[in-house]
């Protein structure tokens, strides 16, 4: 659902691992909304780490885009952070947002200070827990924005349902997808050059 805006800033969203793309939909739309051509990519078997990749296609499709930020919710997050880790010098991405995700020494970004990066993690994560995130945020740029979901869950990171090793979560869906979008439209709106 590309939307162009006028500050040129584009924001690539990579599913988590087994999630059909439309569960990103709501938080999609209300980025676009607010200005920003914002597109999901639809991995090979619903798989971002075997397609991480895939961003490239997308920039190249619009070169008028200036600043791209990768968004990558579980397992998407680990594909968005191995492909900034790879060609940050060569395009122009200017942020991550990690959605119930984080990085490893194996996608260590911690030497590249002038990459804005958000980590939005949820109190009811079963999946990518408070000790998961906050144990693995030493690869991850000091100047990184860290906020928790007070009653959040794994699942609620996009609209598909349960799923199994989750928490039940406080919060309802749209109430943290509506955090999501706030947080995330904070960081663009504070964080773009």
């Amino acid at each position: 659902m590309p939307n162009k805006n006028k500050e040129n800033i584009g924001l690539i969203i990579y599913p988590g691992a087994l999630v059909e793309p439309e569960a990103y939909s709501y938080y999609a739309s209300e980025l676009a909304t607010a200005g920003y051509l914002v597109t999901t990519l639809k991995v090979n078997l619903n798989l971002s780490i075997f397609d991480s990749n895939k961003a490239g296609e997308v920039m190249s499709e619009f070169p008028n885009i200036e600043r791209w930020y990768l968004v990558g919710h579980s397992m998407g997050g680990v594909s968005a952070a191995m492909f900034t880790k790879n060609n940050y010098k060569d395009k122009d991405i200017e942020g991550l947002i990690l959605l119930a995700s984080y990085t490893n020494k194996n996608n260590d970004l911690s030497q590249i200070a002038d990459l804005s990066v958000l980590s939005i993690y949820a109190e009811l994560d079963g999946l990518a827990t408070i000790e998961d995130i906050l144990s693995n945020k030493k690869y991850l740029p000091q100047n990184t924005t860290f906020h928790l979901i007070k009653g959040g869950n794994h699942a609620q990171f996009g609209l598909y349902g349960d799923q199994s090793g989750d928490l039940p979560a406080i919060l309802s869906p749209i109430d943290q997808q509506n955090e999501i979008i706030k947080t995330t439209l904070k960081f663009l709106n504070s964080n773009s050059r």
